[in-house]
């Protein structure tokens, strides 16, 4: 039974889940859902998952460099080397794609994630800010070996310079290469949660690179339809896709400058705001609840009646109840996505 609008449950770190993905599959097919949401650059979770393997030195010599700098709140903090692909987690990504073509879900692949830019720990070992060809000079006395600098190729900009740019091109045209070989449906969201990070609002750097990103998909024969964007509404709108609206667990939604039916309405962040999440008893680690059933269906008829039709994203937030950082599939509840696919029915 498939929802009739897109309904996605998002699990940003699928890949290195705890759980049994198998049985986490067949149960959200069961219930209606089209698409899984995952992160494809996993720097925050327990373990490291991102794309390119950690960087050696000397080169061919197993020793790992890392930075290290407990004062400023990082500790071992792995260096990547954006040279060489880690087979250890394209493995992963060919095991997971294939749970999710056996159930006939698809995938919203997101490409990078803003909410790894705080935390020292996680802002570093985000393979665009700490690899060996995207560090900033500033961190020159963090690395371990201490040698290990000499690999290094320091650049300017942040996060958004245009001196990574060549990096963010080549890891658009990996991913969607990679997903079009997985043979599922497929949407890219650009970055969770896209924001202007410390960058003032007057700034040109961060709307330069959204729409580099956006060129990059398009040059990849990435269509309109399968672009996602959440974050930066007065950035995002401008170009064609999905905008996801996050914080949002009940029925309504924020101010929105768009046309209505390229939303979808999301879960994820959806506490401490006008229309968080109420549950009692599916609550996070960190205390964060869950959508209940009644406002899950309460969200799709008004999503319905206001001409929302991009879908609703559920975040089931008891999958985090043991650990904020390493998230067990073993504990998602169904019953908020069987209560919009069914209201969705009538």
């Amino acid at each position: 039974m498939r929802a009739k609008y897109p309904l996605c449950v998002f699990v940003p770190e699928l890949f290195i889940a705890r759980g049994n993905i198998e049985a986490f599959a067949k149960k959200a097919a069961d219930v209606g859902v089209w698409y899984i949401r995952v992160f494809l650059i996993n720097s925050w979770a327990k373990i490291y998952n991102v794309p390119w393997q950690q960087a050696v030195y000397p080169a061919g010599s197993q020793t790992l460099v890392y930075m290290h700098k407990p004062s400023d709140g990082v500790v071992n903090c792995p260096v990547t080397d954006m040279r060489k692909f880690s087979m250890h987690y394209w493995a992963s990504f060919e095991r997971t794609m294939a749970i999710l073509r056996k159930y006939g879900l698809g995938v919203i692949a997101s490409l990078g994630d803003n909410c790894s830019q705080s935390p020292r720990n996680q802002k570093l070992s985000y393979p665009f800010n700490g690899a060996l060809q995207t560090v900033s000079s500033d961190y020159r006395n963090y690395f371990v070996p201490k040698g290990a600098w000499a690999l290094c190729t320091p650049v300017s900009g942040g996060l958004y310079g245009s001196s990574k740019w060549g990096y963010y091109q080549n890891w658009v045209r990996i991913a969607v290469m990679n997903l079009r070989k997985a043979g599922i449906p497929f949407r890219i969201e650009i970055q969770n949660e896209f924001s202007w990070l410390t960058w003032p609002k007057t700034a040109t750097q961060p709307s330069r690179w959204y729409k580099m990103m956006v060129r990059a998909l398009k040059d990849n024969d990435i269509s309109d339809a399968q672009i996602v964007h959440s974050g930066a509404q007065q950035e995002c709108i401008k170009y064609p896709g999905t905008f996801v609206m996050h914080r949002v667990a009940q029925a309504g939604m924020y101010p929105f400058a768009g046309d209505k039916a390229r939303l979808m309405l999301s879960t994820d962040g959806a506490y401490n705001c006008k229309y968080a999440a109420r549950s009692k008893t599916e609550i996070s680690q960190l205390g964060h609840p869950s959508v209940t059933p009644a406002d899950a269906a309460a969200m799709a008829k008004y999503a319905v009646q206001n001409g929302i039709w991009g879908g609703i994203e559920v975040m089931s937030q008891g999958m985090w109840s043991e650990d904020d950082y390493w998230c067990n599939v073993d504990c998602f509840n169904p019953e908020p996505c069987e209560a919009i696919t069914q209201t969705w029915k009538k």
